[in-house]
């Protein structure tokens, strides 16, 4: 875990948004290394190398991305961004003084690291995981103390789902949400390839997916990896 001083950031760049309720929207986007999780179908690269960047750099990279004024967000992805928790509360702030949105992304599993910059965020992607699909142990219970905790902000599900999806997996996850909220956005994501970009389910299983879920959900949205589809960053 980083300290204040600072983090390995894989990459601070602008792109679109292609996951989730926020879909299509233009972010700078600052990628963190490293995660306390090893889901099979993770996208980091784990090999590329990182820079040790603390929190004037970061200030100064963004600045220089948003010259033109054209985000109005900033996007908190990795790996995992709350292992670098200390570091985020001295730089939320000053991003959010900015006149910029804070959009976290996260595996939710690190609830007392949430505690501590939950105030500057804005919207928090929570990322279910669902044993069957990453090959890495249950953590229902840290999801449910961490949807807890999210509570004090806007936030929604997210669940990768594939055709080797164990369905027990899938109900706990819908389980979950629904004892939290029967309003919570719950979105369905299928497992994108990471060379074809094709998505390892079939359509017909996700809309049985979708199908299953709104019998104990009210919102509950079917949204691919559009990023990769588009092959944007």
């Amino acid at each position: 875990m980083a300290d204040n001083k600072g983090a390995d950031i894989l990459e601070i760049f602008s792109s679109v948004q292609g996951e989730g309720l926020k879909i299509g929207e233009r972010q700078i986007f600052i990628r963190f290394h490293g995660c306390n999780l090893n889901c099979e179908f993770c996208d980091e690269d784990k090999v590329k190398k990182t820079d040790t960047i603390g929190a004037d750099k970061i200030l100064d990279k963004i600045d220089k991305l948003n010259v033109e004024n054209i985000h109005n967000t900033v996007a908190l992805t990795g790996g995992e961004p709350l292992l670098h928790s200390r570091l985020l509360k001295e730089l939320l702030p000053q991003i959010a003084d900015k006149g910029l949105k804070i959009y976290l992304e996260t595996n939710g599993t690190l609830a007392s690291e949430l505690e501590l910059i939950i105030d500057y965020l804005n919207t928090i992607a929570i990322d279910i995981k669902l044993p069957s699909v990453t090959k890495d142990k249950a953590y229902w219970q840290e999801h449910k103390q961490f949807i807890k905790s999210a509570f004090k902000r806007e936030f929604f599900i997210k669940v990768i789902v594939s055709e080797a999806m164990d369905i027990a997996d899938f109900d706990k996850a819908v389980e979950l949400t629904k004892d939290a909220s029967f309003d919570l956005p719950f979105v369905i994501q299928p497992e994108t390839k990471k060379k074809s970009c094709e998505v390892d389910i079939s359509p017909e299983k996700l809309l049985e997916l979708q199908e299953r879920a709104l019998k104990s959900l009210n919102n509950v949205l079917v949204i691919p990896q559009a990023h990769k589809m588009m092959r944007l960053q």
